[in-house]
């Protein structure tokens, strides 16, 4: 099992925690945790939940909740997870390809992708200097939103994700 913590040499967001929170995973100097529920009738067995882990393959969220959350990469390239207790997802996602490699998490999915990268999502506040929330793509070459001049992105960078092995019990009964 492993956490992730991006790394974006030459930045102030640079070495921070790659958090799960609404489908997808994302970080920012204002994400304290990852965004995980517990049902009330677990009671005190609820595992801590306040950091996103993976399980040793990559492909899934180390969670309890029965049926576990998938990782996948979406049709727009995002980094995503799926819904506890659901299978649904996107049509034309990926899943697999996923794995470690010298230290970092890599994805080689099927349209040869390679690498990843991150866009700002939103500003928590706009004073300088600015602190985004970023989230995480595989850096799909064949797709025509990697660029702000071909898609929705208005600024990406390359970023590298590093493993950082986790040893706890459950990182959370699910992520939200």
């Amino acid at each position: 099992m492993f956490t992730i913590t991006v790394s974006w040499p030459q930045t102030l967001d640079d070495m921070l925690p790659l958090e799960a929170y609404g489908g997808s995973f994302i970080f920012g100097p204002g994400i304290n945790s990852a965004s995980s529920y517990c049902p009330t009738s677990v009671g005190t067995g609820c595992p801590v939940g306040n950091q996103t882990v993976f399980t040793a393959d990559g492909g899934a969220l180390d969670v309890e909740v029965p049926g576990g959350q998938q990782v996948y990469v979406a049709p727009n390239g995002a980094l995503s997870f799926t819904q506890a207790h659901s299978i649904s997802y996107p049509p034309g996602s990926q899943f697999g390809g996923f794995g470690g490699n010298g230290g970092e998490f890599v994805y080689a999915g099927a349209n040869g992708t390679a690498g990843w990268i991150t866009c700002p999502v939103d500003a928590l506040d706009f004073s300088p200097p600015l602190n985004y929330i970023y989230q995480i793509y595989a850096n799909v070459s064949s797709h025509p939103t990697r660029y702000p001049n071909n898609g929705p992105f208005f600024v990406c960078y390359d970023v590298t994700l590093l493993l950082d092995k986790y040893t706890g019990g459950f990182g959370a009964w699910q992520y939200a």
